[in-house]
């Protein structure tokens, strides 16, 4: 089961309410830590999560790891989630290359070199993704791979969205001998006190916040 923190949560009615900041919810299953953040979520207005977006952009690149890829294994964002658009461009003006994932099949996803935001496809998730391009294929070996997610603790733990791509995407390429350096963004109200982390779960390796990097 998952601790997530409560902050003086109001209680009228005999209701709990919780603020965007305030998780007044114990014992939570990650089904329903993906429905609260998710409603967390949709009540993020566009000006903010534009605002937020750049300066959580700001503070991730500049990370000693983002300063030394070669490339970076982004994603494409929807929704209320934090913009990489914006991480995207500035990782191509400083010379980098970006590959972005597409989902081939049950379990399976594949990364693939992107240079414009043109031509992507709407995934039955809702996702864009890129085209089909075994010679945009990205096979590297030593990767800064972004890691989305609804949810953080401070021993990285992560709830992803309940698919696993990125779970058996990295099991994968590390037994190829591929090398991860795995951050995530978060807004502040996805932080939780705590995971309850799976032996498969795999952690990221930093989060990076608009005010802090943990």
């Amino acid at each position: 089961m998952t601790g997530i923190c409560a902050l003086d949560a109001p209680q009228g009615n005999g209701m709990i309410e919780a603020k965007p900041n305030e998780q007044a919810v114990f014992d939570m299953e990650k089904k329903e830590i993906r429905a609260l953040m998710r409603r967390q979520k949709q009540a993020l207005t566009e000006d903010f999560v534009a605002d937020y977006s750049r300066r959580v952009t700001q503070r991730f690149t500049a990370l000693p790891e983002y300063e030394r890829a070669r490339v970076l294994y982004a994603y494409l964002t929807f929704n209320e989630e934090i913009r990489t658009d914006g991480l995207i461009r500035r990782a191509w003006a400083d010379g980098k290359r970006v590959a972005v994932p597409r989902v081939l099949g049950k379990g399976v996803m594949e990364f693939y070199y992107i240079d414009s935001f043109d031509g992507f496809i709407t995934s039955a998730f809702g996702v864009p993704e890129p085209p089909e391009d075994p010679a945009k294929l990205a096979d590297e070996r030593d990767v800064l791979l972004l890691m989305p997610g609804l949810a953080f603790d401070r021993a990285h733990n992560r709830v992803g969205y309940g698919g696993g791509f990125y779970d058996r995407y990295i099991e994968r390429g590390e037994a190829a001998g591929t090398v991860f350096f795995k951050p995530a963004l978060a807004y502040p109200f996805q932080i939780v006190d705590g995971i309850d982390a799976q032996e498969h779960d795999i952690r990221v390796d930093a989060v990076i916040t608009a005010d802090e990097v943990f």
